[in-house]
């Protein structure tokens, strides 16, 4: 699932959710909410359309919407982790170093899986699965994106 921060329109899906309903200063609620939402209407559209798997793996990127302050970008992503994991699935972050550290300021403490992009060739991505320099979200390697004549394709660890 692809996440961002609760920016624009869809803001207001922040203002009720598992933490109750947030006061307006209370930006931590409505991040939390907004990002257990987010994960919820992806949850419940993909089994919609007859799509289900144990393995949900939440996409952080810079091209999408962040806020400049990371702790409140964390809280979005905890929110999305927490309601995945509620459902029972195994949750993972695709990202990679740099713009996790961009979006979260590098927090370590969610430990779950990691599925890095940005390898060039299937060697590199190998490589990639060992070299702890471009591990984030405190978590485990357990793929690696790499492009190969013009398609993404994945290296598994």
């Amino acid at each position: 699932m692809n996440l961002n921060y609760r920016i624009g329109r869809t803001a207001k899906n922040g203002n009720d959710g598992p933490l109750g309903k947030c006061g307006k200063r209370d930006n931590d609620c409505r991040d939390y909410n907004y990002g257990s939402n987010a994960a919820e209407a992806a949850f419940l559209y993909a089994n919609s359309q007859g799509a289900s798997s144990e393995v949900w793996w939440i996409d952080i990127e810079t091209a999408n919407s962040w806020s400049r302050k990371s702790a409140q970008n964390v809280l979005v992503i905890q929110g999305a982790v927490d309601y995945l994991v509620g459902q029972g699935r195994t949750v993972g972050i695709y990202s990679t170093s740099f713009q996790w550290g961009q979006i979260t300021g590098g927090y370590d403490g969610f430990g779950v899986p990691i599925w890095i992009a940005g390898a060039t060739d299937a060697a590199t991505a190998a490589a990639f699965c060992e070299n702890s320099s471009l591990f984030f979200a405190g978590g485990d390697p357990w793929l690696v994106q790499y492009v190969e004549n013009g398609l993404d394709r994945d290296y598994a660890c």
